[in-house]
């Protein structure tokens, strides 16, 4: 169970952990930094983080992977968007929020964490009042502090993520960054929160090395050490080695991040796309969470443009993008194991003594032999083929290439797609196209054992 101890304290017990007597000449060495000693209290079973990773109340790893909502003002409470949201079996909704209690009171933010965790959905809210203005990120903050919205918070504390802003600042000084948001956790600590505190990159969530630079501060004074981090990879034509290398980096500094907004095409350059594909694969390979941009943004409206994931808050209704990204979402969101029943927390009480049985004699088993493990061959990837080397396509139609490996007893057939320009068609992470206006391009399947190519080119008409 997570006990709670003053840091110092912490710090004592890592030590004495970790310290080893050289017998010869009677030194000592200690090693403070290999021993983790958890700062939760022993009576919260809530979302937590442990090094890089989400953990829930029952001590599972917990990777959120879903979408993000904004129905506060569209389609109240969520009444439509979230028992859909559930229905992609998505296992996180980003909630969006802000301070607008005369128009919008707490209830109806109540009754749709409530929906949420109904439909087996870890609520991650946010405060949207900030977005791009550092000089407003009080005002989120205040909320958060408001005695009616801890105790509704409190109600929902076994599956609440609380994102502090959302994308607070553009242009901010990064010393300011990192102690505005020290003070920040403080109050919030202070104030009786123990959940996970998500803080998002400032440059309207879009640049990294905020979290990167600062982010171990920023986490290292969370008393309850249950800080993670948010990256907004908004920016469009970027290589896809952006999101793998930032992935890396943040797992390499011990940080828990996740992809937290992204579409298919940015949020302010008409017309630019976004590898959105490249950000779900890369998160899958690396163990990072995402959540997609978004549930019905503009109800009513779709295209290459569109952000809508589906059409009028309905499952059965997703834009073209959105059937690729519900086909994403079925592949790998598990839901949080608190959902199927939280596990009784273990005994505290002191153990009182118990007489020692007379042993019993027992007869002396003959040994079996134990055959060797054979060990498991390993069989390289030789090469991959297409079933087609060149495609017609219809626009608004779909098709899926089948990629043979060789051999067909390879260790190893994981393969990436790429298409090389998604204005023609995009390619989900299983080979299906998706044809989306007209023009000629290429779709490449590389086998990540051995990076074996093949190519198909495609022609939309």
């Amino acid at each position: 169970m997570h006990k709670k101890f003053p840091k110092f304290i912490m710090q004592i017990l890592a030590v004495v952990m970790a310290v080893s007597f050289v017998t010869t000449n009677f030194s000592v060495t200690t090693k403070v930094d290999a021993v983790t000693v958890s700062a939760m209290p022993e009576d919260y079973r809530g979302l937590y983080v442990e090094n890089t990773s989400l953990f829930d109340g029952n001590h599972v790893k917990f990777r959120p992977v879903g979408v993000n909502t904004l129905f506060m003002y569209q389609d109240w409470g969520g009444v439509k968007s979230i028992p859909n949201i559930a229905k992609t079996k998505s296992n996180a909704v980003r909630i969006f929020w802000q301070d607008d209690s005369a128009n919008v009171p707490l209830n109806v933010l109540d009754g749709a964490v409530s929906k949420a965790v109904a439909g087996k959905l870890i609520p991650i809210v946010g405060m949207w009042d900030a977005t791009g203005k550092w000089d407003q990120i009080d005002v989120s903050v205040n909320y958060w502090l408001r005695a009616d919205v801890v105790a509704m918070v409190k109600k929902y504390e076994n599956y609440f993520i609380l994102n502090i802003a959302n994308e607070a600042g553009n242009v901010v000084d990064k010393t300011v960054w990192k102690n505005k948001y020290i003070e920040i956790i403080g109050k919030l600590r202070t104030a009786g929160y123990r959940v996970p505190l998500m803080i998002d990159a400032a440059g309207y969530g879009r640049d990294p090395s905020y979290i990167l630079e600062c982010g171990n501060e920023v986490a290292n004074s969370d008393p309850l050490d249950n800080t993670m981090f948010s990256w907004h990879p908004w920016n469009s034509a970027q290589p896809r080695s952006l999101y793998t290398n930032t992935i890396v980096a943040a797992k390499d500094k011990n940080l828990c991040m996740i992809i937290g907004e992204f579409s298919q095409t940015s949020s302010d350059e008409a017309a630019r796309f976004i590898d959105y594909q490249a950000i779900i694969e890369e998160s899958n390979i690396y163990d990072t969470g995402w959540l997609v941009w978004s549930w019905c943004i503009s109800p009513g409206t779709s295209g290459q443009y569109s952000h809508n994931i589906v059409n009028n808050f309905l499952y059965e209704t997703p834009t073209t993008y959105g059937a690729i990204i519900i086909a994403e979402i079925a592949k790998v969101a598990v839901p949080a194991s608190v959902f199927a029943g939280l596990n009784s927390p273990a005994p505290t009480a002191t153990p009182t003594a118990t007489p020692t049985a007379t042993p019993t004699a027992t007869p002396t088993a003959t040994p079996t032999a134990t055959p060797t493990a054979r060990p498991t061959a390993t069989h390289a990837v030789i090469s991959v083929k297409l079933n087609k080397q060149s495609l017609v396509m219809t626009k608004g139609k779909s098709y899926k290439l089948i990629a043979t490996i060789t051999p067909l007893n390879a260790s190893n057939k994981k393969a990436v797609w790429k298409s090389n320009n998604l204005k023609v068609f995009r390619v989900t992470t299983n080979g299906v196209l998706y044809a989306m206006q007209k023009g000629t391009a290429f779709v490449t399947v590389t086998t990540l054992d051995g990076k074996k190519t093949a190519k198909c080119k495609v022609t939309v008409k």
